[in-house]
């Protein structure tokens, strides 16, 4: 029971210290406290006070804790794990609103100050299994219905894969926590709920290889930050200089190109006028960036503002239009109207024209890309999705290392995605990438939902043509 509620407890520290603004965290975080005290109850019991009464610690105060702590733990978990697990599933289905949330929680609470007040506790505390099966049972059933639906109804591969890793983490032990603590001991089975430990420390298993792996409960982001933060040392030094010589070296290229649209406007050259402003426009915004960065080369620094998302959006088409054309790629848009970003636009178009960019290089000649966004009561997300080449696994783990690319080394220099993460790590939000060899890739932003305005789920579908604008 030690290893019990020591896992439990350790994974409620690790989901709330990393990811504890999500609402389903919350709750999940919950339901592995509540399992926990049931485990720190009878530790308390069979081991911990046996411990110090045989040391001579025991006494008059020992006595009077004793019955209280196993009791208090044994209830909450007996009591409110099938309920957390309730809400756990209604809010990660993402089906219900705030205040349906709320009126579930409410409503689902009912039997709670009802097992308290009929449970004897005079002594050690009597549980009534066959009445708390009345409703644990369809609590437990119905929050695994949910979960299930969630997956099944997914059409989105990557939404998809984590629906998957919830449900092999979260329906084993509570399905088992069922049987053994409930099914079994209204039929005076009372000894199989001691196999609950090896259920909880395959749980620990599967949490840590998918929070590593994956972005699971926030706690691979925390990894994440951690490496690219070490990596990111290895190249500030030269920082300066580089971005010396980019803006001279730009600021010719935007002296050359106000030279050369002179000329076609006296030479009447209309057709070449529309790639000289985007050189032009190219050329600026990257001035731009270089003056903002030559003052902060040891890190990023935020100007931020309200831009609207569709702004964001459409600037960032302009930029990657040539390429887009070359390859006659089709951009479709999925998304909610009215949408109002807090950050900073000359780095979060940088960010959007580097995925956007790697998303037309890996796709190929007629292909299509998909911008999608949603709003949900807990989170704002941005995914930019290609049907292209994809990234083998190996690579997938290093695609945020500086330098690292698999592209010519001519024209690369593997910094872009890191760039990105920074840029996103530093709004608050979380950058995710999966991606599947010769199938696609998605690229994840994860934004806080208190730099968003205009929650509207109305969404709007867009379709950016390689030489057309963009059409409603």
């Amino acid at each position: 029971m030690v290893v019990t509620f020591i896992i439990l407890w350790s994974l409620t520290f690790l989901m709330l210290k990393y990811d504890w603004q999500t609402t389903s965290t919350r709750w999940a975080a919950l339901i592995t406290f509540f399992g926990g005290c049931g485990g720190f109850a009878r530790a308390w019991l069979e081991i911990f006070a046996p411990y110090l009464d045989t040391h001579g610690l025991g006494g008059m105060w020992l006595d009077t804790i004793t019955l209280p702590i196993y009791n208090s733990g044994s209830f909450l978990n007996t009591v409110g794990l099938p309920y957390a697990f309730l809400l756990f599933a209604c809010s990660y289905s993402g089906k219900f609103s705030i205040p349906l949330l709320y009126l579930t929680g409410c409503l689902a609470a009912i039997p709670l100050p009802i097992m308290l007040w009929i449970t004897p506790t005079e002594w050690m505390i009597a549980h009534n299994y066959m009445l708390l099966l009345s409703w644990v049972g369809p609590y437990i059933l119905t929050g695994t219905g949910l979960l299930v639906h969630t997956y099944l109804t997914e059409q989105r591969a990557v939404h998809k894969d984590k629906h998957r890793m919830i449900l092999y983490l979260s329906l084993p032990p509570v399905l088992f926590q069922l049987v053994t603590n409930y099914i079994l001991r209204a039929l005076d089975i009372h000894t199989a709920w001691r196999l609950n430990v090896v259920t909880i420390s395959v749980l620990l298993l599967i949490y840590l290889i998918l929070a590593y792996r994956r972005s699971l409960f926030g706690l691979q982001v925390k990894f994440e930050r951690a490496r690219i933060g070490r990596t990111l040392q290895s190249f500030t030094s030269g920082n300066t200089l580089l971005q010396h010589t980019i803006k001279n070296e730009t600021a010719k290229i935007l002296m050359l190109s106000e030279q050369l649209s002179f000329t076609a406007s006296e030479q009447q050259w209309a057709e070449i006028k529309p790639p000289i402003q985007h050189i032009q426009d190219s050329a600026r915004h990257l001035l731009h960036m270089m003056e903002r960065l030559q003052h902060h080369a040891q890190g990023i620094v935020l100007q931020q503002e309200q831009v609207t998302l569709q702004q964001l959006i459409d600037q960032t088409l302009i930029s990657v239009q040539p390429y887009q054309a070359a390859k006659e790629i089709v951009i479709q848009q999925q998304m909610p109207e009215g949408i109002i970003l807090i950050c900073d636009p000359i780095h979060m178009r940088e960010v959007l024209h580097n995925i956007l960019l790697n998303a037309v290089e890996a796709s190929s000649k007629q292909g299509r890309l998909l911008i999608a966004a949603s709003v949900t009561n807990q989170k704002f997300q941005l995914a930019i999705t290609d049907w292209g080449s994809g990234i083998s696994r190996n690579h997938l783990k290093l695609v945020y290392d500086p330098f690292f690319t698999t592209k010519s080394l001519k024209t690369n220099y593997g910094l872009g995605l890191t760039y990105c993460h920074k840029v996103i790590d530093s709004h608050g939000g979380t950058m995710h990438i999966s991606s599947r060899e010769n199938i696609g890739t998605t690229v994840q932003i994860q934004w806080p939902l208190s730099k968003v305005w205009g929650k509207n789920n109305s969404v709007k579908e867009r379709a950016h043509e390689p030489d057309q604008g963009i059409a409603g």
